[in-house]
């Protein structure tokens, strides 16, 4: 995919899904935008993110979802939109996977409007209970101190941070810092699952700790 790639060992993992995020045609299709906010989301560069779904050969019954990113560059509201994005395919598909293929209604569709984005799919048992592992990588285009990282990390919004309009009633209307969802009406899933008690990660499937001298650029 023009813009990020992801390469995995055949001998090892099995490629069970792919799907491709487009982040211009979601925001095209996004009618809580205004004009001004679609334009700033809109952008000629890679503004992209791909994510498969691999089997690993050594541990049938693992599953990894693996993500690789571009985000917008320096617009805080942009990348929190961006970010809200693909971790609503990422908890989707962790859904799927994890709890036997399930009703979950496919992002593949209802988020990119514009052409097919699924690959070729691998046949899976969903009587198999799977373990299911998130990481997601990739040029951030932010710092630690920045609120997506915060939010990528907890689902959660520090207060003041900017947002986009027709999100930002919904937070107002909240206490404390509230994880950033879209009205219900756009929402895919509910609130991010909380993770089990002494879990050091604070996300169902919070972005991957990158190494501390390369931070943002990728892991």
């Amino acid at each position: 995919m023009d813009g990020t790639a992801i390469y995995y060992n055949k001998n090892r993992f099995t490629l069970l899904e792919k799907v491709a995020v487009r982040f211009n045609a979601l925001a095209q299709a996004d009618n809580g935008l205004t004009a001004y906010e679609r334009k700033k989301l809109q952008v000629d560069s890679h503004n992209v993110a791909l994510i498969v779904v691999l089997r690993d050969h050594l541990l049938p019954s693992q599953v990894y979802i693996v993500g690789g990113v571009h985000l917008i560059w320096q617009r805080v509201e942009a990348q929190l939109w961006q970010s809200n994005r693909l971790m609503n395919v990422v908890e989707q598909l962790k859904a799927k996977y994890q709890g036997g293929g399930g009703s979950v209604r496919s992002p593949i569709v209802a988020e990119t409007p514009k052409g097919s984005q699924s690959g070729t799919r691998s046949s899976i048992d969903f009587s198999t209970q799977y373990t299911v592992t998130c990481i997601l990588g990739g040029d951030f285009n932010i710092e630690r101190t920045n609120p997506t990282f915060s939010y990528l990390r907890n689902g959660v919004v520090p207060p003041d941070t900017p947002v986009f309009k027709y999100w930002k009633a919904e937070l107002e209307g909240e206490s404390g810092s509230p994880t950033l969802l879209p009205p219900p009406e756009r929402r895919i899933t509910s609130q991010f699952p909380s993770p089990p008690t002494g879990d050091r990660s604070p996300h169902a499937c919070a972005a991957a700790r990158p190494a501390r001298r390369r931070y943002p650029r990728g892991t």
